[in-house]
């Protein structure tokens, strides 16, 4: 069994990797020639559900009390910044894929804050 500092540290370094390959694939020139999503949009929504909710992990396993907003920040200024580092490398920079972007940032962190003030919750019963 993983202690809280191993878990802690699991859980940013897989934060760290699945954030860096996002960057790479959506700053390599060309498209990948195997596509498993079909529509643009939808990557970048999934895309950036799976890091909102990774982040969301690793900041709230550190501690931080401000969880949900500082997500939604971090995610809505990193994908305009990966939007726009996107034109040097020969892709396009569209607002709609920002907007996909930002609609999967939020899902993921409303599902995480839901599923958390749920577990407080029942934890809080369990004492009772």
């Amino acid at each position: 069994m993983l202690t809280t500092k191993a878990l802690q540290r699991t859980i940013w370094i897989a934060t760290a990797a699945l954030w860096l390959g996002l960057f790479v694939l959506t700053h390599t020139p060309i498209a990948l020639p195997v596509k498993i999503i079909s529509s643009d949009k939808t990557a970048h929504f999934l895309g950036y559900a799976i890091l909102g909710g990774a982040l969301y992990a690793s900041l709230r396993i550190a501690g931080r009390r401000d969880v949900m907003l500082t997500v939604l920040v971090i995610g809505l200024m990193y994908g305009a910044v990966d939007e726009w580092l996107q034109i040097p490398v020969g892709r396009s920079c569209e607002l709609n894929d920002w907007f996909a972007d930002a609609a999967g940032i939020a899902v993921a962190v409303t599902i995480c804050e839901l599923v958390a003030r749920w577990r407080k919750r029942r934890a809080e019963r369990a004492t009772w």
